[in-house]
């Protein structure tokens, strides 16, 4: 004679595997907002970093060696920072740079 199948059992099999889908979906969601989160923050740095740096470069005077020293040293500052790049557009100049790139002519 066959067994009747157990209620109990079938319905905490299907809590469990509501619980690890809800565990699951809910490590997904943070996940995903946390990545959010860091890359806002990473904006809002940035932001506040090239604000930082463009009342710096005024304060020297935008053009000339003043500038260029006041570039190198917030690269030593800063060496988060991959390049820095002070471009005039009156005359359209490459003021000052830290990238190695820009060396000759093109500095």
């Amino acid at each position: 004679m066959k067994r009747a199948p157990s209620h109990r059992l079938r319905f905490g099999i299907g809590l469990a595997l509501a619980l690890a889908l809800g565990i699951g979906l809910d490590f997904f969601l943070l996940a995903g907002a946390r990545r959010a989160d860091a890359r806002v923050r990473a904006e809002r740095e940035a932001i506040v970093t090239l604000n930082a740096l463009t009342g710096v470069i005024e304060r020297a005077g935008i053009s000339g060696d003043e500038v260029r020293r006041a570039v190198a040293a917030w690269a030593k500052s800063h060496p988060a920072l991959a390049a820095i790049r002070v471009v005039v557009f009156e005359g359209i100049s490459l003021e000052a740079s830290t990238d190695a790139k820009d060396s000759g002519d093109r500095a």
